[in-house]
């Protein structure tokens, strides 16, 4: 029985002695020394500046190590001598790095933003205030041109048409001197009646085409 006894207890100090062991294994493996970290973070701050140039996203990782480390050594002895010195190569690199990254360490590179272009303002017409109204009147008759020959009513049409080639008449009689030569507006209010002459004109030919082909039947 005692014998029992004795064998329990030695195990219990065997495993209470490998219990120890280990754990002072672990603090000795955790326990850095400061002069030891601040030979890691030389070591580590030389591999960044080999790398900010042809590797720059490897020097960033190590870099952010650095960082990590410096901090632990201020915190384990913050009076070290080798602190200020290996703060202000960090900080150093750290502008050179960015600045090849395009973008902060360890964040994300910012879209360029391009001015926005001024809106656009309406350019003042240089045409006498009557010739605009006039081109305004112009510009909703041949409109209903338009509708009008969409729904096939010819007469309509011509009726607009007429309407828009009488204002035409009118701005080149009475304000043709004070037109500019060239003028844009102009130009396409030309354009846009000559085109509705044209469309009226084929429509009339096509139903006077129908209806003397309906007599002949």
């Amino acid at each position: 029985m005692e014998s029992g006894k004795n064998t329990v207890t030695s195990t219990s100090i065997i495993l209470a002695l490998v219990t120890l062991v280990l754990l002072g294994g672990a603090v000795s493996v955790s326990a850095v020394e400061p002069d030891d970290l601040a030979k890691q973070i030389e070591k580590t701050l030389s591999g960044v500046q080999r790398r900010i140039v042809t590797a720059p996203s490897r020097a960033e990782k190590e870099f952010i190590e650095a960082r990590k480390m410096l901090a632990q050594l201020k915190e384990a002895s913050p009076s070290h001598t080798k602190l200020a010195t290996l703060r202000k190569r960090a900080d150093g690199l750290a502008t050179k790095l960015e600045k090849r990254l395009g973008r902060p360490i360890g964040g994300v590179k910012k879209e360029e933003t391009k001015p926005k272009a001024p809106p656009k303002t309406a350019t003042p017409s240089k045409l006498p205030s009557s010739v605009v109204s006039r081109l305004k009147q112009m510009d909703a008759a041949l409109s209903a041109v338009a509708k009008a020959l969409e729904n096939k009513q010819l007469q309509t049409a011509a009726s607009k048409l007429k309407t828009a080639q009488k204002l035409m008449d009118e701005i080149q009689k009475r304000y043709g001197k004070r037109i500019p030569t060239g003028n844009e507006e102009m130009k396409a209010a030309a354009a846009r009646l000559a085109a509705a002459l044209e469309k009226v004109t084929q429509a009339q030919s096509a139903a006077t085409a129908a209806a003397a082909a309906l007599a002949a039947k």
